[in-house]
C-alpha cells in the first residue's frame, strides 16, 4: 500500500514548465512530485530499481527544500521503501517504511491514515520475512486507524483485514 500521488505526470510537468521562472522552490517541489510520481508508474511496470532511482531523487529534493521531517520526505521514504520491498530486500524495506512511520507520527500523531499505511508496510515486510506474529501486531495496529478513520468499508480497511486473515491462516499452521 503505497503512497500513490494523486496528480498526473504530464500535468505537473507542465505546471511545473512554466512557473521554473517565477518561483524555483514551488517548481523544484513540483519537480520532486512528478519524480515520485514517475517511480509509482515505473513501480506499476515491474521496473523496481528505476522507480528506485527516481524515489532517492525525488528524498533529495525533498529533504534539501524541506528538512528531514516532513510529509513529503515520509512520502519518498515509503516509496523507497516499496521498492526495495518489491525486489524482495525486506530488512531493508523496513529501514525505509520505519523512517517514514517515525516522521509521519511526528507530523500528524498516532492515529493519521498516513501513520496506518506505514504500518502496514511494515507488517507486509515482517510477513514476507515469515515473522508473522511481528506482521500481526503492525497490520493490528493499521486496521485501528484505518478503522477508526476511514471506516469498515473503506478499501485500506479491507486489505488490512485480509492480510491480517492470511497471517493468522500462517500462524495457525504453525508459523512464527
Amino acid at each position: 500500500m503505497r503512497k500513490k500521488l494523486s496528480c498526473g505526470v504530464a500535468a505537473i510537468m507542465a505546471v511545473g514548465l512554466i512557473l521554473v521562472a517565477s518561483t524555483p522552490a514551488l517548481s523544484e517541489q513540483l519537480y520532486a512530485t512528478a519524480l515520485n510520481e514517475m517511480g509509482v508508474k515505473l513501480m506499476e511496470q515491474g521496473k523496481y530499481k528505476q522507480a528506485l532511482d527516481y524515489y532517492e531523487q525525488a528524498l533529495a529534493i525533498d529533504k534539501k527544500a524541506h528538512g528531514n521531517e516532513h510529509p513529503n520526505v515520509a512520502t519518498s521514504l515509503n516509496n523507497i521503501g516499496g521498492a526495495w520491498d518489491s525486489r524482495g530486500k525486506y530488512h531493508k524495506a523496513l529501514g525505509y517504511y520505519t523512517q517514514a512511520l517515525a516522521i509521519d507520527k511526528k507530523v500528524y500523531g498516532e492515529q493519521h491514515p498516513d501513520v496506518a499505511t506505514d504500518l502496514n508496510n511494515i507488517g507486509g515486510a515482517w510477513d514476507s520475512l515469515g515473522e508473522h506474529r511481528k506482521a500481526k501486531e503492525y497490520l493490528e495496529a493499521a486496521l485501528t486507524i484505518f478503522r477508526a478513520k476511514l471506516g469498515e468499508e473503506h478499501p485500506n480497511t479491507q486489505t488490512v483485514k485480509a492480510s491480517l486473515a492470511d497471517i493468522q491462516t500462517k500462524l495457525q499452521a504453525g508459523g512464527k
